[in-house]
């Protein structure tokens, strides 16, 4: 990011830093000052994030698949690394379920659907001889209406193949479950077919695939900052906190009482091969946060139990890297640098032309914010940033125009005009 005010110049670089920190001054660089800015996170080499050892024990847990193993995960404020094959495409199932209510939910907003329609469900809309649906079993014959909120909460709690068919019978097929994530900006979706297709061919199941960074990228989204109403955002919620497929997998080996947002997808096994055991969801941290992660495990040999105790494992991982304090903790109060944000900060520095640096601390990740600026005389390492200084307004402006995001999203160099005087907030 860069801000340019009067004659000062700043370079503002994420850094959530691994190595202990230590009281460092940065020395100032006698060369010319220049507009220079970079939003660094991308640029930062594996060693500084502070996660390499999460990556390694989610690969050594993915081995157990006996399969193949596509890991993704995101938490607000923290760096925090696990991903596997982010952009693999594996077959998801029954995950599809919850970006389906997804959509139901914004055509019930836009007037086009409403929770109280009927829906019919007629004799030719049975999945046979034999498929998993409690409305089936309870309707064998079939002709009955159901409301539309009911179908909804069976697709996505009980995981009901019959009910998600009539839902997207309902709002008009698989074309506008991808059309409208992709207007939410979630990529990686690709729904092709419903469960009535799956059942009469089970090779089709890998024509519906989510991609791990994307099934993160629309759990954010409903987490954070959600497209639908604040109450059927909660409705959605309730519906994947009460599911109960699944309940061995990510919520497996999380403490007692930790409320998760999940929706897992399973496949049938043939021949030995399980093309599909997945699961994504979002648990809540004791700080308040969610953390969201998808796991999927594709054509793995491994029996079930050992595929639930994969994704349990991997889970726990991410949920214990996410708990873990921030080698940085103590940073603030030292009036320190970590030795990486120290050395990453001087490179950038002589490389781009700026003289001093002072550094802001985001407390609740140990997370720093490190600040070059023209007047070293003034501006260094033990300054004291004024609550209502330039400095932090335009911090905090940033963060928050991008949705209060994991910085693992910010990918692009930002040239800012600031000459210009920010628009009010």
């Amino acid at each position: 990011m860069e801000i340019s005010v009067g004659s000062r110049f700043w370079l503002v670089v994420y850094i959530n830093c691994g190595p202990e920190p230590r009281s460092a001054r940065i020395p100032s660089v006698p060369t010319p000052v220049r507009v220079a800015a970079l939003l660094l996170l991308p640029l930062l080499p594996a060693g500084l994030s502070g996660q390499p050892a999460l990556r390694r024990r989610i690969a050594a847990i993915a081995a157990q698949a006996h399969g193949k193993v596509a890991v993704a995960c995101s938490l607000p404020g923290t760096r925090l690394d696990c991903d596997l094959n982010p952009r693999a495409h594996p077959p998801m199932q029954s995950v599809f379920k919850a970006p389906l209510a997804f959509t139901a939910l914004h055509l019930v907003e836009t007037g086009k659907l409403g929770l109280d329609d009927p829906i019919r469900f007629r004799a030719s809309d049975r999945i046979l001889p034999h498929a998993y649906s409690p409305l089936q079993d309870q309707y064998p014959q079939a002709e009955v209406s159901i409301p539309l909120r009911r179908l909804l909460q069976l697709a996505v709690s009980l995981s009901d193949n019959v009910a998600a068919d009539l839902v997207l019978r309902a709002l008009g097929g698989t074309g506008v479950v991808n059309r409208y994530l992709e207007a939410c900006g979630v990529r990686g979706f690709h729904l092709r077919d419903g469960e009535a297709a799956l059942h009469r061919d089970t090779a089709l199941q890998y024509r519906n695939w989510f991609e791990p960074a994307g099934a993160v990228q629309f759990l954010r989204l409903l987490s954070d900052r959600s497209p639908l109403t604040p109450e059927h955002t909660a409705l959605l919620l309730e519906w994947m906190r009460d599911g109960a497929p699944g309940s061995a997998r990510i919520k497996g080996l999380l403490p007692a009482g930790t409320a998760v947002m999940h929706k897992p997808g399973t496949s049938g096994t043939e021949h030995g091969l399980t093309a599909a055991t997945n699961d994504i969801g979002l648990i809540a941290l004791p700080d308040g946060r969610r953390l969201a992660i998808a796991v999927f495990v594709t054509d793995s040999t491994a029996p079930d139990a050992a595929r639930d105790a994969v994704i349990a494992r991997i889970a726990r991982a991410a949920y214990d890297a996410a708990l873990a304090p921030s080698a940085c903790g103590g940073a603030l109060r030292l009036l320190a640098v970590c030795k990486s944000a120290n050395a990453l900060a001087l490179e950038e520095m002589n490389r781009r032309g700026v003289e001093a640096v002072t550094v802001v601390q985001e407390v609740a990740s140990g997370a720093l914010l490190v600040f070059a600026a023209s007047r070293p005389a003034q501006l260094d390492v033990s300054t004291l940033v004024r609550p209502l200084s330039l400095a932090k307004v335009f911090l905090a402006a940033s963060w928050w125009d991008r949705g209060r995001p994991d910085p693992r999203g910010w990918h692009a160099i930002s040239l800012v005009n600031a000459s210009a005087s920010p628009s009010p907030r």
